[in-house]
């Protein structure tokens, strides 16, 4: 992993968490697919799964990212 893949998976990242704040939720699910083809990141994982829970896109809630957002179902905002 170069320090540019994490700084482009850093910045990918902080984009989807303001995009979530504003209620983007399609464009922050962008951002933080386009994270994870820098870095995978189990945060960021459950924050895209999140965002799909927020668009009623439930299908799209599956694998490690629905686990992590259903053990915390109490947060309302991106936790990375």
């Amino acid at each position: 992993m170069s320090d540019q893949e994490e700084h482009l998976a850093e910045g990918a990242r902080q984009a989807g968490n303001t995009h979530f704040r504003d209620k983007k939720y399609q464009h922050a699910i962008d951002s933080y697919t386009q994270s994870l083809d820098h870095l995978e990141s189990p945060a960021v994982l459950c924050n895209r799964a999140l965002c799909h829970s927020k668009l009623e896109e439930y299908g799209a809630c599956t694998g490690k990212g629905w686990t992590c957002v259903h053990l915390c179902s109490s947060m309302q905002v991106p936790w990375s």
